[in-house]
């Protein structure tokens, strides 16, 4: 949790949270404790931290400080200079959805944030592009993204 809060203020802020996180799920998988396993890709705390500390990732640990500091922080004072970043952000996603096959740490990005994208999207002239970016990288929420359009 530390590393996720660090990364939203200073960007891979969170980097030595996540290296003692995953010194943590070294012995904990070395002893074979539940719930840290990380082979097979299943959605373990090993695996998250895997994915976390995984290069292919780094762009998603970025884009937590993108998210929380350029968009969130800034929704207030330019609503349309967030929503355009915000935009940018989504495709962003889009692109690492597809580029790897295993997602479980931007599956648990869109857990906790796609709230959050509906209610900046909802009514703009940003919201059909968004949509189908979104549709298409977490598809769990499709029905929640198509209230954007309303």
């Amino acid at each position: 949790m530390l590393g996720y809060d660090y990364d939203t203020f200073d960007q891979l802020g969170g980097q030595s949270h996540f290296e003692e996180a995953r010194r943590i799920a070294d012995v904990a998988q070395t002893r074979g404790a539940l719930g840290w396993s990380s082979v097979g890709g299943g959605q373990s705390r090993g695996e998250l931290i895997s994915q976390i500390m995984d290069p292919r990732f780094q762009s998603l640990r970025t884009i937590y400080f993108d998210y929380h500091y350029g968009v969130l922080d800034h929704f207030i004072q330019g609503p349309d200079d967030a929503r355009d970043k915000m935009l940018d952000i989504v495709l962003e996603l889009a692109a690492l959805r597809e580029d790897v096959t295993r997602a479980y740490y931007l599956d648990q990005f869109f857990a906790a944030k796609y709230l959050e994208m509906i209610r900046v999207f909802r009514g703009s002239q940003e919201a059909s592009q968004a949509f189908d970016a979104l549709s298409q990288s977490d598809p769990a929420h499709l029905s929640d993204y198509s209230t954007m359009m309303n």
